[in-house]
């Protein structure tokens, strides 16, 4: 029961993330400064958490000891997305996306080494299907002569979210997932805080924009209360190649709403990553 529980949590979390993404996608091709959309998007997630988990009476006492995990873990997190977003500074998107995804492989690997997980024959295979997918997703935005060893960034970052998305498991042991959630993403969004006071980054229709960032931090924090359920009851070698699937439901929703067309490579990877959820999900 708890199984089926975990897989439910991590497809929730494929939702929700993709969901999230389509939303950015659409704010940021406004010109909108990246740097106000996310810090406040991890600021109402903060906000959002702390007060579902005040209204559910799962607002519990903080000890310190315990308590660096999380913070420990926020660090890892800051230190992802800041080399992320400092690859993004020197146009290397190209680059930086499809490693992000790829962190996955790193989690997985790491899982199996140090927590033990031990999973059946096919959810293996599902999990080979579900990163080929991803990768056949995005190899067409990476190729050798675009990547620049002297520009480590974007290979820093896929490090750290690796290891992030590892980490993760020993709080979700500790706290109940809405402890984690405000914590993080509180956290995350004070460390980048002056970022968002520097005078280019300003948000451009203020009023519609802000619907929209709150939104996203509404989604993100449905999706990483989901997670953090997840791998607590689930394999996180398992949990984690379906939450990074999430660019499937991105791709469906422009297809359906922006009716963007897919192409052969795409719907082949959009296949892979169904078919190897569905595998897990037997």
């Amino acid at each position: 029961m708890e199984f089926q529980l975990g897989i439910f949590l991590g497809i929730l979390t494929l939702v929700t993330w993709g969901f999230s993404d389509f939303i950015s996608k659409n704010v940021l091709n406004n010109k909108v400064s990246v740097w106000p959309v996310f810090i406040l998007s991890e600021f109402f997630s903060a906000l959002i958490a702390f007060a579902a988990a005040l209204f559910t009476g799962n607002l519990e006492s903080i000890f310190i000891p315990e308590y660096f995990f999380v913070i420990g873990v926020s660090i890892v997190n800051f230190i992802g997305m800041y080399f992320f977003y400092k690859s993004l500074s020197l146009r290397e998107l190209s680059i930086s996306i499809p490693l992000i995804y790829s962190s996955v492989i790193i989690t997985v690997i790491l899982s199996m080494i140090f927590y033990s997980e031990i999973l059946k024959p096919s959810q293996y295979l599902a999990i080979v299907i579900i990163v080929t997918g991803i990768i056949l997703l995005v190899s067409d935005s990476v190729s050798a002569k675009q990547f620049n060893l002297s520009q480590w960034f974007p290979f820093a970052s896929m490090i750290a979210f690796g290891f992030y998305y590892f980490f993760l498991k020993i709080p979700a042991e500790i706290f109940n997932p809405f402890t984690i959630a405000w914590s993080v993403s509180f956290f995350t969004a004070i460390i980048f805080l002056p970022k968002l006071f520097e005078s280019k980054n300003k948000l451009k229709n203020f009023k519609k924009t802000i619907v929209y960032i709150f939104f996203i931090g509404l989604l993100n924090v449905v999706g990483f209360l989901a997670f953090l359920k997840a791998i607590s009851v689930s394999p996180v070698s398992l949990i984690t190649p379906i939450k990074s699937a999430s660019p499937i439901f991105s791709i469906l929703l422009a297809f359906v709403f922006l009716k963007e067309k897919l192409n052969k490579k795409e719907l082949l990877s959009v296949l892979l990553m169904l078919a190897g959820i569905i595998i897990i999900s037997i």
